[in-house]
């Protein structure tokens, strides 16, 4: 039995296991493979307790196994590109006159990898010898099996490999005397000349150099930044050094970044798919995860006037997400991993911003302990699109770099602050704009997580204009959201009819939903209020907490109102509008309300039926009870209830 087999199928747990067997593990991105540490394969460890940190802090991280004589391997990776893999290796096992008795592992792409001990004579970390077939030998790593991701699918003693195999990759480990482009990839000759450069790269004196003259004769040529990125394992420098220099290549050359692929991105054909009842029957609900806000796999926006507390709100949101307690009264539908990520102030201002709404809630750092991630872009500039020499956007390795850390972190949850920082396109034009936004959608979707984008109003305005009018700039951000929320300040007149003295008006700030119903203001108003905490350093910096009102939906949330009207669209016999009746529609808010814990006197009841039956949430219509007499019934707008865009 190998020391593959067995291994638990979780991969913290795996690499545990590994260890213990006498390997040296790190942690790989779950996305692109590339490392996650500072030094790839180099910081490769024994040591448990490092080991726990790595995945402590990436769960869902693959396990990198060193090859060489760290580890006494030498990897053969087969890969579909070869054809039938398992072909491929009875083909090769014919040519070599031998059998591959060494553990096999299934790789994410049906590839595999056939395991022998390492072969001094193997200098080199990575190469091919024929098309779809590579080995990974010192200074090269491969994935671990982790029991679930990648499996063993034969068992075996690891042995060392044949002769003639160990000759086909010496022959092949030669290089050959200059660059090759080959259509639709990378040519045999090309790659083995691209170790030698990057072998070049490592010479003291050169190794930064080097690496920077590789990537710009690379992006001469045309090779997309995808492919380019994927070669980061062969450079000794960090991943973000290197990705560094691929960008400012294609920025100084000014080539669009594109990803690889057939018609550049378009595809082979456009396919129509017959309706499915058996999709329908496995349609699963909505996955909110935060108020009316986040929600997974959609792109959301809060946008604000200047000054009026965005960057307050979505702090204090931020760790009600992370803490799972609804700290500003909207409720937390799965506690959230969530990364603030500030693109105009310093590291140290969010932390002063953190500190202040941590006081003022009650939170402490053991609440969010691995569920709060922050970044600043004074540190790292955040760029998803950028316009090229043509004037058209094109989206930079960005996009792939953020999917890549909310993955590896399960982060759920991102919130950009400003949104217009993180591209650099013409914020007026609603093609440039969409492409932006379809930027954001496009992380969405493939790290399974709920962007939220922080966006200011249209100079002048102070948000009275409802909907998508208030935001600055074009369209098609807000079109492309699933949600969007605005903030404005408290007006003179709705501080009369709050009753909110004059001096406290100006702390007052509305929180609307710009693409959600409840009801007219302001009983369907969210009021939160600025608060100055003054931290530890002795700057008094500004929060935000819920205002309670004496407005008739002041105490019930999202949920309490949509389970009220779940109450009156489901009831058989209909509620009846007249006050006087049994089955009077005021007694469904009454006891629904009530199972929530709130109370409502007959009187706010009443008051609610009027509001809604004003906004358009309920009507009246004519129904034959069961005598077949017509009587006057109340029936749910499901076009007007919270939750569904106007």
């Amino acid at each position: 039995m190998s020391a593959f087999a067995g291994l638990p199928a979780n991969p913290a747990a795996a690499a545990l296991e590994l260890s213990k067997r006498g390997y040296s593990v790190f942690p790989c991105s779950p996305s692109t493979k590339r490392p996650l540490t500072k030094h790839g394969f180099h910081d490769a460890s024994k040591d448990a307790s490092q080991i726990e940190m790595w995945w402590r802090q990436s769960p869902r991280a693959l396990i990198g196994l060193p090859t060489g004589e760290v580890n006494n391997l030498l990897v053969l990776d087969v890969d579909t590109k070869a054809g039938d893999v398992d072909e491929t290796i009875e083909e090769l096992e014919r040519e070599c006159d031998a059998r591959f008795r060494g553990p096999r592992v299934a790789t994410l792409h049906h590839g595999r990898h056939v395991y022998f001990t390492d072969d001094a004579r193997i200098r080199i970390g990575a190469g091919r010898f024929r098309p779809g077939v590579d080995w990974r030998g010192r200074g090269g790593y491969v994935i671990a099996p982790d029991g679930c991701r990648y499996h063993l699918v034969a068992d075996g003693e690891v042995e060392p490999a044949p002769e003639p195999l160990i000759s086909m990759m010496l022959r092949a480990q030669g290089g050959a005397p200059s660059l090759v482009l080959a259509k639709g990839g990378l040519s045999i000759g090309y790659e083995r000349t691209l170790r030698e450069e990057a072998e070049r790269a490592i010479i003291e004196g050169s190794r930064h150099e080097g690496m920077i003259s590789v990537v710009w004769r690379l992006v001469e040529r045309g090779l997309p930044a995808d492919e380019i990125l994927a070669l980061a394992p062969l450079f000794p420098q960090p991943e973000n050094d290197f990705r560094a220099a691929v960008l400012g290549a294609f920025q100084k050359q000014e080539k669009p970044i594109i990803p690889a692929g057939a018609n550049g991105g378009f595809g082979e054909r456009l396919i129509a798919s017959p309706f499915s009842a058996e999709a329908v029957k496995a349609l699963k609900p909505r996955e909110w995860l935060y108020g009316h806000l986040a929600i997974r796999r959609f792109v959301s926006v809060v946008g604000a006037p200047g000054g009026v507390g965005k960057t307050a709100y979505t702090t204090s949101a931020a760790l009600a997400m992370a803490s799972g307690k609804p700290l500003l009264g909207e409720p937390v539908h799965k506690r959230s991993r969530v990364w603030l990520y500030n693109l105009e102030d310093p590291i140290e201002e969010q932390y002063r911003l953190l500190d202040a709404a941590m006081k003022l809630h009650h939170i402490s750092a053991g609440d969010i302990e691995g569920w709060l991630f922050v970044a600043s872009g004074r540190d790292q500039r955040l760029c998803l699109a950028i316009q090229t020499k043509e004037g058209m956007p094109a989206l930079t390795p960005h996009v792939d770099m953020m999917t890549s850390e909310l993955l590896e972190r399960a982060i759920d949850i991102v919130i950009i602050d400003p949104f217009v920082k993180s591209h650099q396109l013409n914020e007026n034009d609603n093609v440039q704009i969409d492409a932006a936004a379809t930027a954001w959608s496009e992380v969405a979707e493939k790290a399974a997580c709920a962007p939220i984008l922080v966006h200011h109003f249209r100079k002048g305005s102070s948000g009275d204009v409802d909907g998508a009018d208030s935001f600055r700039g074009a369209s098609a951000l807000i079109d492309a959201a699933r949600c969007a929320v605005s903030l404005k300040p408290m007006s003179q007149e709705e501080a009369e009819r709050v009753n909110v003295d004059a001096a406290d008006r100006l702390r007052m700030v509305r929180l609307d939903n710009a693409k959600l119903n409840l009801a007219p203001r302001p009983e369907e108003t969210f009021w939160l209020e600025l608060v100055g905490v003054t931290i530890a350093t002795g700057d008094n910096v500004q929060a935000v907490r819920r205002h309670q009102t004496s407005g008739i939906f002041a105490d019930l949330d999202f949920d309490a109102v949509n389970q009220i009207l779940d109450e009156i669209a489901n009831a058989a016999p209909p509620y009846s509008p007249a006050s006087q009746a049994a089955r009077w529609v005021g007694h469904a808010i009454i006891n629904t309300a009530a199972q929530q814990g709130v109370e409502v006197a007959r009187a706010r009841a009443a008051a609610i039926v009027a509001t809604w039956l004003q906004s358009g949430c309920l009507r009246i219509v004519d129904e034959q009870d069961v005598k077949r007499n017509l009587r006057k019934a109340v029936r749910v707008n499901p076009a007007k209830r919270p939750g569904v865009e106007p």
